[in-house]
């Protein structure tokens, strides 16, 4: 599979691993799973550390019903969870992170491996290095860098290199001036995460929401999630959710699409907990916002 044939909307492993995201069920995962691949999402991010394992386990106990090579799947190494979160790039968490996932995802290759954060202590150079290995070894296709500035990346990028990934979507922008540097390495694909920021461009969260303590949202770093913040972007949401009234779409779907109309070469990555989440984020495909209707967005949010 390439990347120039995968379905521009990706399924994001994070709420699949269940962990910090309230209340989820195990069976409702796995239906939502099986019927993304079923309906065609063939592209699949997910990370060693999301639900530590769980959501790997979840995604490879489903690959089984499907035709491997026609998914490009991804997974990421680079966090380790001990007392405390730590980045650790070495190349015995590599391997060691490498195999765990192969293991985990029922699969003897991933199209795509990523650092997940870069520890700031291993040199880049070593870091391809070891990717180098491992692909000769055909145990991986493409690597790919996530939340790392261009800046901190050597001046000659390796061909394997394929992909970048930050948080960005309607209501977090602030990443745009780290994408700006990569749209010169016109080979590169982007993948955007948080790309619904948290369910809240889904539309369903109101002024009244309350998360549990097992909700990441609850957390006071979740700043879109609270005090003025909060109540300015439900504001935001509500003149979004008017326009795709207008389009005859779900908001998720617009919020979605909105990216790959923004970003040359991009891949939106949405999370979904059930299939009905699943059907708002996927029914409508991808597709080109009228110019009359990307305006008013793009002054919604100040874009």
């Amino acid at each position: 599979m390439d990347l120039n044939n995968t379905f521009k909307l990706g399924l994001g492993g994070c709420p699949v691993g269940g962990h910090g995201w309230g209340n989820t069920s195990k069976k409702d995962l796995n239906v939502m799973t099986y019927d993304a691949l079923d309906r065609g999402v063939n592209f699949i991010d997910t990370a060693d550390v999301y639900g530590l394992g769980q959501s790997e386990l979840i995604i490879g106990e489903n690959l089984k019903n499907f035709d491997r090579d026609r998914i490009f799947l991804a997974s990421k190494f680079g966090v380790k969870v001990e007392n405390k979160t730590i980045y650790d790039n070495s190349e015995e968490w590599f391997w060691k992170s490498l195999h765990g996932s192969l293991k985990r995802l029922n699969t003897d290759y991933l199209d795509l491996y990523q650092i997940h954060y870069w520890d700031e202590k291993v040199k880049f150079e070593d870091i391809f290095a070891y990717f180098e290995k491992a692909i000769d070894q055909g145990k991986i296709k493409y690597m790919g860098v996530t939340n790392v500035e261009r800046k901190d990346l050597p001046d000659e990028l390796p061909e394997f290199l394929k992909t970048y990934s930050f948080k960005f979507n309607l209501l977090d922008q602030e990443n745009k001036k780290n994408i700006m540097p990569f749209l010169e390495e016109k080979s590169m694909f982007f993948l955007s995460w948080g790309s619904l920021c948290q369910g809240l461009l889904a539309g369903k969260i109101k002024k009244s929401t309350t998360f549990s303590e097992k909700d990441r949202r609850n957390r006071a770093e979740y700043k879109n999630f609270h005090s003025s913040r909060f109540l300015s972007n439900l504001e935001k949401v509500e003149k979004l959710k008017k326009i795709s009234n207008k389009m005859n779409i779900p908001i998720s779907s617009l919020s979605l699409n909105w990216i790959i109309n923004s970003i040359e070469n991009s891949i939106s990555l949405f999370g979904a907990k059930t299939k009905l989440q699943l059907e708002n984020n996927i029914s409508c495909g991808t597709y080109k916002i009228e110019n009359q209707y990307l305006k008013k967005i793009n002054k919604i949010f100040n874009v």
